[in-house]
């Protein structure tokens, strides 16, 4: 059995169990020039991921844990580019560095002028300090402000 499953067994015997419940995670804002534009993914300590949007609606798209008794500090994520990297976000790094799961995570878009700006990236999830992944999602970032 590997690390990674040995994990996943524990877990469920916690009445939890830990992974993005959707593969890829897609958010699109855009606003009117000379408003802005912000698309957000949040990772919260609950386990819900959420979108936010400066120009849209907000809330949950998926989550990152189902169940009950889990602490999001046992959890640590972090964001690996394949595009361009977020370029808006409460100081939350980008690869190599790791974020502590037990408060909000943020990575974002934003357009600030008549234009788009795409970020995409894998959102990866691991043991606290350390160890193999446990699950990763896709995100794709969409500001966009238009004349």
């Amino acid at each position: 059995m590997s690390l990674q499953q040995m994990y996943q067994a524990m877990a469920q015997k916690a009445s939890f169990a830990v992974g993005f419940n959707q593969a890829s995670y897609s958010i699109f804002d855009i606003g009117f020039f000379p408003g802005d534009a912000r698309a957000e993914i949040q990772i919260r300590a609950n386990g819900d991921v959420w979108a936010q949007r400066l120009n849209g609606a907000d809330g949950v798209i998926g989550s990152w844990v189902t169940g009950s008794g889990f602490d999001a500090n046992d959890y640590d994520f972090q964001w690996v580019t394949t595009g361009n990297n977020p370029n808006w976000g409460p100081s939350d790094p980008i690869s190599p560095s790791w974020v502590n799961g037990g408060g909000t995570i943020v990575w974002g878009a934003e357009e600030t002028g008549a234009g788009t700006f795409i970020a995409t990236g894998v959102i990866h999830i691991r043991p606290a300090g350390g160890g193999a992944d446990i699950d990763t999602a896709t995100a794709t970032l969409n500001a966009e402000s238009t004349p």
